[in-house]
């Protein structure tokens, strides 16, 4: 089946590029993504390609390629695999009054995935969506409130698509507090006039958290939304879905914070029987011995279980043991990811220091919460409690090469 992109999908995708000084034709961007310049350009004229290929184009500036699609993109064609009882529970949550969950996973664990399936159950059941991607806001906008929360109730207005919806502008008293306005948009503007439950799924939310008056704000407003629906039935018809990678920069007060309240979901790494479900259903054929060996070196990680599969399908030549071995090296399949992780750590001296110390260790390693917030929030490493190890043998064994490279031109 293909996919297309969105209009707003392309927008994203043309600041990512920017941001890398690829044109829209690159040739550095075709390599990247393993595609031909036609198919690119297919892709900038919203024509439908493969699903592979689509992903792949997306992965290669950084976006996530659910965000890029149609909203009506018909997802029966896209391969989900259920982590029971994540799903059930969700979706008992969104049938409850009043109801927040939390998803807090790592960068590539799938929040993106399981809050595309979260809003396809509110959808099946008649109510109302409102899905919002923090990282479709400028910079420039983040570290005012105002304009944020302005942004917030401009995309709930385009969204709701309701005659009697007064727009922001109309509705904005300067006179009172960016929260008190968006609070009361909200409850005049949307929960006053829609007559079903209304989920609000907000993507991304980590994005506004190093911007810390707009975090404060926003977050303790998301709180207080939870609150009143305790009290008021009007409120008892929103249900929140947040989804962030980390916590980090954010210090909240315990009652102020939505991070202590509502359903926490964590997503854990798929089983062997996930992941061979997910190579079956794109008819990749590696025996289940494949599968374990693949798995002992990038373990149960979705999206580089997803690379792994894109690289075998684009290069069937490659029998597995091939693909292995180039697995850790800088031109193998998890080159742009890992040249990715790389550009993160640079210029991060403690950072850095950390790392070192755990490739050093096989087993984990006590940790300062700001470094293990960073590194987990990439995917890095794995936390327990206020230790860490390193995620799996293929970081271990890239980062330990770089490492020793830097070393030996040091010397």
């Amino acid at each position: 089946m293909g996919i297309q992109a969105s209009e707003d999908g392309l927008l994203i995708v043309d600041q990512a590029r920017r941001a890398k000084g690829w044109t829209k034709s690159d040739r550095v961007w075709c390599d990247a993504a393993y595609v031909a310049q036609p198919t690119l350009r297919r892709f900038w004229k919203r024509e439908k390609i493969q699903a592979e290929n689509f992903k792949a184009i997306c992965r290669a500036v950084g976006c996530d390629w659910q965000d890029i699609t149609e909203r009506n993109l018909d997802r029966q064609g896209i391969c989900y695999v259920k982590r029971p009882p994540i799903e059930t529970q969700c979706h008992a949550e969104i049938r409850t009054d009043g109801s927040l969950i939390r998803i807090k996973a790592s960068a590539g664990m799938g929040k993106t995935a399981l809050i595309s399936e979260i809003s396809d159950a509110a959808s099946r059941l008649d109510y109302q969506v409102l899905r919002l991607n923090m990282l479709r806001i400028d910079d420039v906008v983040l570290d005012q409130p105002d304009k944020v929360l302005k942004w917030f109730c401009r995309n709930i207005y385009r969204q709701l698509n309701l005659c009697t919806c007064k727009r922001v502008e109309e509705f904005w008293d300067d006179e009172d507090g960016s929260n008190d306005n968006c609070t009361a948009y909200l409850e005049e503007q949307v929960l006053s006039h829609v007559h079903t439950p209304v989920v609000l799924l907000i993507d991304n939310l980590d994005r506004i958290f190093p911007f810390h008056q707009t975090a404060v704000n926003l977050l303790s407003l998301l709180r207080s939304w939870y609150e009143e629906a305790r009290c008021s039935p009007l409120w008892r018809k929103l249900r929140i879905v947040l989804a962030h990678s980390t916590d980090l920069y954010l210090n909240l007060s315990v009652v102020s914070s939505p991070f202590n309240v509502g359903k926490p979901i964590s997503l854990p790494e798929f089983n062997q029987e996930q992941v061979q479900n997910m190579l079956a259903w794109h008819e990749v054929l590696w025996t289940e011995a494949e599968v374990q060996e693949l798995m002992n070196i990038i373990g149960g990680h979705p999206e580089l279980i997803s690379n792994a599969i894109h690289y075998a399908k684009i290069r069937p030549e490659l029998t597995f043991q091939m693909f292995v071995e180039i697995i850790a090296t800088p031109n193998g399949p998890y080159r742009n990811h890992l040249q990715d992780l790389t550009s993160k750590l640079q210029n991060q001296e403690n950072i850095l220091a950390r790392m070192k110390s755990l490739l050093a260790s096989s087993s984990f390693v006590p940790i300062p919460s700001n470094d293990a917030f960073y590194l987990d929030s990439l995917g890095l490493i794995i936390l327990r409690q206020n230790s860490a190890r390193i995620r799996n043998m293929l970081y271990r064994q890239y980062f330990q090469q770089q490492i020793s490279a830097e070393t030996s031109m040091s010397v």
